[in-house]
Order: C-alpha cells, then sequence, then structure tokens
C-alpha cells in the first residue's frame, strides 16, 4: 500500500518551490505537459 503525504505548511514566495524539502523518489502526479512539468521538476530537485 502506497502513502499520500500532503505537507501541513503550505509555502508561498520566490524560491518557495526550491527550498523545500521533498522525500527522495517523490512520485508527482502531473496534467502539465512534460516540457513545463520537467521545469517544475527541475526546481523542485526531484529526480
Amino acid at each position: 500500500m502506497h502513502t499520500i503525504r500532503i505537507p501541513k505548511v503550505i509555502q508561498f514566495g520566490e524560491n518557495a518551490l526550491s527550498e523545500a524539502d521533498y522525500p527522495k523518489n517523490a512520485l508527482v502526479v502531473t496534467t502539465a505537459p512534460p516540457a513545463l512539468s520537467g521545469k517544475w521538476l527541475d526546481r523542485m530537485g526531484i529526480q
């Protein structure tokens, strides 16, 4: 069984996306096209 985790606090700000901590090998579900979602994943530091 997989676990879905939602952050307790949502951070706002210019660098909030890249300063947040994400679990290693996090699964990200998106409906954005790969070109756009790839940019967000790069900023998040998720491989």
